[in-house]
């Protein structure tokens, strides 16, 4: 066995044939959301549309994601796992394709705001059933394997979207997502379903922890809301301050995916070593300097490595976020508690581009940056309110599957 196949079995040991068709379908999902999702402003902008109508274009999605990301929470802890994974795909698959067919700013955001509830259905979905799979001693190590499909799916979808759009026009970017988002059906039809599992436990929203769940919603409002002030404001940033090329400036999201690559498994190691919430504040720390240098540089090459270093620590405290609101809360409301976090996020991924819309149409120049670390380094006081969680526990016999 050569030295990648030993690396690769040893990454992916503890994962059991159901894990590894979800990684499967997430890769093939995750594509489907680069090729469309980083390079959606530049599509917008193409049609003339203006930096407020395309801020309030891309907040009416995350906005619709914000509530139907909830919603989904509840609908994973009642239903089967196996069902909403398979709706995601065929919700987005209709939303891009429609997207596809109409050129009129109207017309498109109903179909964006499809776009973004296949994403509401199938994130929370994943990360429960994941959850559920895992053992005590390895959930942090797990998400970190299994989170390997975003970053791996995002170095080629980003720049491949690009070339397109230069090559081809849009509606082929928009064709190829299509394509790929129906194939991921096909890992799924021998998805083992956890629904009964996840109920043995009981079922129903317990108030007591409604303190708790508001804590991490508040707190990934805050970062998400950063984050997506940057996410609009770069591509357009890039195009206007170097007249850099649709693939070049998605070369920013594909080299930052290749750095995420590299540090996603070890992050949740990492986490299950030193302790979730001391892991996650650590690398969060650093990210505002990582925006300030897009306040005061004006070489593209050395943005591009700060916002892949800041796209790698983001990214490495995912392990430790999705363990410590999953560990909050008892078995059967993890459900509910991923998504009141990743409704956190909805909801700063729809004040972000408003906020951006707004500052790059009446303010200008690098107003969005400076936002944007002030945002973030406001979310972290709330961080430290988190209770800590440590990776070595005793293995429930209950949680120990194949893994």
């Amino acid at each position: 066995m050569g030295v990648r196949g030993l690396v690769l079995n040893t990454m992916f040991a503890g994962l059991d044939r159901s894990l590894k068709r979800l990684f499967a379908m997430n890769i093939v999902y995750a594509i489907f959301f680069y090729l469309v999702s980083p390079l959606f402003p530049l599509y917008l902008d193409a049609l003339g549309i203006s930096e407020t109508r395309i801020g309030l274009i891309l907040s009416l999605g995350s906005f619709t994601g914000a509530i139907s990301t909830l919603l989904s929470g509840l609908m994973v802890d009642r239903f089967g796992k196996k069902p909403l994974l398979i709706r995601s795909v065929l919700v987005g698959s209709i939303g891009v394709a429609v997207i596809a067919l109409v050129g009129n700013w109207l017309l498109i955001v109903p179909f964006w705001m499809m776009f973004h509830l296949s994403q509401s259905l199938f994130e929370p979905t994943r990360l429960a059933y994941i959850a559920d799979r895992a053992s005590d001693d390895n959930r942090g190590r797990l998400y970190g394997v299994m989170n390997l499909a975003w970053p791996v799916a995002g170095i080629l979808g980003p720049v491949l979207s690009g070339k397109l759009a230069e090559g081809f026009g849009w509606n082929v970017v928009f064709g190829a997502a299509v394509g790929f988002c129906l194939v991921g059906i096909l890992p799924l039809l021998g998805l083992e379903d956890t629904s009964s599992e996840s109920m043995e436990g009981g079922s129903g929203f317990n108030r007591d922890y409604l303190g708790v769940l508001g804590l991490h919603f508040v707190f990934h409002v805050f970062l998400t809301t950063a984050i997506g002030i940057m996410n609009m404001a770069i591509p357009i940033y890039l195009a206007d301050r170097f007249s850099l090329s649709y693939s070049t400036i998605g070369l920013f999201f594909t080299v930052s995916s290749i750095v995420t690559m590299v540090t996603q498994a070890p992050s949740g190691a990492l986490s299950d070593r030193f302790g979730m919430k001391r892991t996650m504040l650590v690398f969060l720390g650093v990210v505002p300097f990582m925006y300030l240098v897009w306040v005061f540089s004006g070489n593209w090459v050395l943005l591009l490595v700060s916002y892949s270093l800041s796209m790698a620590l983001w990214s490495m405290t995912w392990p430790a976020s999705l363990v410590l609101v999953s560990e909050a809360v008892p078995a059967s409301m993890r459900g509910t508690a991923i998504s009141a976090r990743m409704t956190g996020y909805r909801v700063g991924y729809t004040l972000g581009p408003m906020i951006c819309g707004y500052l790059l149409q009446s303010v200008g120049g690098v107003s969005p940056f400076v936002a944007a670390t002030v945002i973030f380094g406001a979310a972290l006081p709330f961080g430290f309110r988190f209770r800590e969680v440590s990776g070595v526990k005793p293995v429930p016999e209950a949680m120990v599957h194949d893994d």
